[in-house]
């Protein structure tokens, strides 16, 4: 059976080997090449959402501009809003600080998301601040009952996913495990129609104890030039046992 295979000539034995490691080394290159355009991606991204962390705060778009608003240009945008709480109708989010950095406190707590009423009458979700577990509802602070112009990032929705607890809104009684503005406006039964399809997180107030607001984290994973490697380290590698393959079989031939 061998001496039959070696009696094959050699660019029958060596047609279909080549065509897969071409077929091979295509994809592999290709999802290198796809990597090196993420990491620039991400590169921008990081450097866009640095400028606007340390610009200074602008108008809150206007309402009739909300359904054409893109999360990717308006994430971590600096605005200022005025109106007031509806606090009623506030809602918890489940989080944990690890290390606080616009108060004292930290530890497994809560995200207070509460409305907020613009003077147009429209309304966007504020998330007002953590509050530890250590503390109740009658030590968050309700003021703000008239008119008050604050200062905060845009975020976007956040989507619960298979390992988010509760059910696919992330809400499970009455936490939520995800922060999504559609979802809490209709627990809480709002006007769909009325309320901004994005969030905000206040920026930090010394003067206000609980909620701890300014807590957001903006951290950006760019693991992308390590997958290039990767890929194209692949690609090279199959390149190389496919040459040597290709020298041995050559030299079976010859022999």
């Amino acid at each position: 059976m061998e001496a039959g295979a070696l009696s094959k000539p050699f660019w029958r034995r060596f047609l279909w080997p080549a065509l897969l490691c071409v077929f091979a080394f295509a994809v592999l290159m290709s999802l290198g090449t796809w990597q090196v355009y993420r990491m620039h991606w991400k590169e921008a991204l990081i450097e866009d959402v640095t400028a606007r962390l340390s610009a200074d705060p602008i108008a809150l778009p206007a309402a009739n501009q909300w359904t054409n608003l893109k999360p990717e240009e308006y994430q971590y945008t600096r605005v200022s809003i005025t109106g007031r709480f509806q606090h009623k109708q506030q809602q918890k989010s489940y989080m944990v600080v690890s290390n606080p950095k616009g108060g004292r406190y930290g530890g497994q707590g809560h995200w207070i998301m509460t409305p907020f009423e613009l003077q147009s009458g429209k309304l966007v979700w504020v998330n007002r601040g953590f509050v530890p577990n250590a503390f109740d509802d009658s030590d968050i602070t309700t003021e703000f009952q008239e008119d008050v112009t604050l200062t905060g990032l845009m975020r976007q929705p956040e989507i619960a996913t298979f390992a988010t607890p509760g059910n696919s809104d992330g809400f499970d009684g009455n936490i939520w495990f995800v922060r999504n503005p559609a979802a809490m406006t209709a627990v809480a039964k709002l006007d769909g129609g009325n309320v901004a399809p994005f969030f905000i997180d206040l920026d930090a107030d010394a003067g206000v104890l609980l909620p701890q607001s300014g807590e957001t984290r903006v951290q950006f994973e760019n693991r992308h030039f390590g997958y290039v490697l990767t890929w194209y380290g692949i690609a090279l590698t199959l390149l190389g046992v496919f040459t040597a393959f290709a020298v041995r079989e050559y030299k079976k031939s010859r022999a």
